[in-house]
């Protein structure tokens, strides 16, 4: 009988998820209704299949069935009256203030159940400070707000609280991309990608690690989630990395690393891409042309890492092990290749993300009829959108619980304090603001998903670096990244986490060996704010020459200093001049004394003398 009930409860979950996909693809090109009403109908589907999935795994059902209850009849309420909530908003009656609370409710215990405690907690203190902060003194004494107010701006108007910014960017790009993601893994077009990080990987000591990172990297392009990346690469490269030699610690550490940069990878981007056009009012697309070369260096980082440390233990792989299936790469390509090259030429031309991605899916969908190898059953076409669809679900209930945050801190001029606060530090001294931000922008992303941390940080810091006069996108890619690499930082270091229980690692020694893997995620930031090619804005010949020819070096000495490796194993002494010629060139970039280049290079060539030195001794 339980059996029977959990398979008509996937049926159910399928049917929603696969009309909710059906709906968002019509509303591309054809809106169905007004677009507040859109919203509220975007947000009844995430709580609707969130609590449909979480049915699924708790044998206590009907707190859930109460809160489907609640969101159905709470968005039903808000879609019959939207006319009339339009005209009135400012002057809701006692049902209107009802219907708010229990809403609000509903979407704060769903995310609690789904994401955890962190963002329910954020809006209730900032609910509470708004309420209660007219009694606060000094600096942070605020306006006092009445329930009125506060039920209209959560509630009643269709472009804040619960349907604010994040939300639209929900509605309108992340939910389709990441359906997008599930219908490319559906067809099996991830096989080449694995095929490549074989192709690659055995060509290096460090093969299983260097598959790792290449497979990873090449993830990320399509899902740009940490641990879709970690589950379907390290599955197979963690065990054989500890085969190797690596301990599992490191292994765990290497996927969790490779896996958390699928997260700055363009196009996708954990959906932060799509966030940050929403905040900057830049295109998409040069959004994504901008995070290129940041995610180059720093996958060149994590790849010089592994290298090291493969030379360092001495490990040595047999290439056959190594598999690369050269007819399923064939097979298997045109479903990859063909739906992202529709998407990247339509975003060129100038098409709406939302349209493109569109297109994306229905082409992924056709390419995959043409061979038998990529045609999937109506069955596993359910299943992989119901995939999609929940996934996109799940993020609508985050951006909606994130809206609430935005409006509250932005009624509490929060946002504000803290960036007079840093624009006074950073008037005497910018590296230190630079710092504090980076702090901030770490603790602001603890606990929370990427998109959620990008969007507090992308709220309260990014606009105090903009005032001290850094370049608007360099200012968000700063905060992005560090909101991307809270994940491998401990003490939370969720990715982290994931990875060392497929390992069986000690959960605190592979954040420690992931931080330590992801370096070059804390540095880049900064030769953002520093140098204007890191996001492709050229002033002169000079500048291009300057970083071409620093940058790597920088990388280069980042991981000799960690890993203690480098043409041979590294004495202290070696360790420390490489460590003294990144720093040197750090803050070459940080004042532009040319002459601390010279001396960085200097110094680099000494160390580079040391070990060739060294190397032609031992031989």
């Amino acid at each position: 009988m339980r059996k029977f009930k959990l398979l008509r409860l996937e049926a159910i979950i399928g049917l929603v998820a696969v009309l909710g996909v059906i709906y968002h693809l019509v509303s591309v090109v054809y809106l169905l209704q007004p677009f507040g009403g859109h919203m509220a109908t975007h947000l009844a589907f995430g709580l609707v299949l969130s609590l449909l999935v979480l049915m699924r795994n708790r044998q206590r059902k009907w707190p859930l069935f109460l809160l489907l209850a609640v969101s159905v009849a709470t968005i039903g309420y808000l879609r019959a009256n939207y006319d009339d909530i339009m005209m009135i908003g400012w002057f809701p009656d006692t049902i209107d203030v009802i219907v708010a609370v229990l809403l609000v409710a509903a979407v704060l215990e769903t995310t609690r159940r789904v994401f955890g405690i962190a963002l329910p907690i954020l809006v209730i203190v900032f609910g509470v400070y708004v309420y209660f902060g007219n009694a606060v003194p000094g600096a942070f004494h605020l306006a006092p707000y009445t329930v009125t107010e506060i039920i209209h701006k959560t509630f009643m108007e269709f472009s804040a609280g619960l349907f604010a910014v994040p939300l639209m960017v929900s509605v309108n790009y992340i939910f389709l991309f990441i359906v997008f993601a599930a219908v490319i893994m559906t067809t099996g077009a991830i096989k080449p990608l694995i095929n490549a990080g074989n192709l690659i990987g055995r060509r290096f000591r460090s093969g299983p690690a260097m598959t790792a990172v290449v497979a990873s990297s090449l993830m990320g392009t399509i899902s740009g989630s940490a641990s879709a990346n970690i589950a379907i690469t390290g599955s197979f490269t963690i065990p054989y990395m500890k085969r190797v030699g690596y301990r599992p610690e490191q292994a765990a550490a290497i996927e969790a690393a490779a896996s958390n940069g699928g997260q700055i990878m363009p196009p996708v981007m954990g959906a932060a891409a799509f966030l940050m056009a929403a905040f900057t009012g830049v295109r998409y697309l040069t959004i994504v042309q901008l995070a290129v070369l940041p995610a180059v260096l720093y996958y060149l980082s994590v790849a010089i890492y592994v290298q090291f440390q493969s030379m360092k233990l001495g490990i040595t792989i047999d290439p056959r092990e190594l598999k690369v299936d050269y007819r399923e790469m064939l097979v298997f390509a045109p479903a990859l290749i063909v739906p992202v090259s529709i998407l990247v030429a339509l975003l060129v031309i100038g098409y709406t993300p939302q349209y493109s991605v569109s297109l994306s899916i229905l082409a992924a969908v056709v390419v995959s009829l043409v061979r038998k190898e990529t045609r999937r059953s109506f069955r596993e076409w359910v299943q992989g959108l119901t995939t999609g669809a929940i996934g996109g679900a799940q993020i609508a209930l985050m951006c909606a619980t994130i809206g609430l945050i935005v409006q509250f801190a932005w009624m509490t001029g929060l946002g504000h304090i803290l960036a007079s606060q840093v624009v006074a530090v950073g008037s005497a001294n910018l590296l230190l603001a630079l710092v504090l931000t980076m702090v901030a922008s770490l603790l602001l992303g603890t606990g929370v998903p990427t998109s959620a941390a990008y969007l507090i940080v992308a709220f309260f810091v990014a606009p105090a670096l903009v005032d001290l006069g850094i370049e608007l996108m360099a200012a968000h890619f700063f905060v992005f990244y560090f909101a991307v690499f809270s994940l491998v930082t401990p003490p939370v270091a969720p990715a982290a986490l994931t990875a060392s229980v497929l390992a069986g690692a000690n959960f605190w020694k592979t954040g420690v060996e992931a931080f330590k893997v992801s370096a070059a995620g804390f540095l880049i930031p900064y030769l953002m704010i520093w140098s204007p090619l890191v996001t492709m804005k050229v002033p002169d010949p000079l500048s291009v020459v300057l970083a071409l020819v620093s940058f790597p070096i920088m990388i280069l000495c980042l991981q000799v200093a960690l890993t203690g490796y480098y043409i041979k194993a590294c004495t202290k002494t070696h360790r420390i001049l490489a460590g003294a010629t990144l720093g040197i060139l750090t803050i070459f970039w940080a004042t532009q004394n040319h002459w601390l280049l010279f001396a960085g290079l200097a110094v680099f060539a000494i160390v580079t003398y040391l070990q060739v030195r060294q190397k032609r001794s031992s031989n």
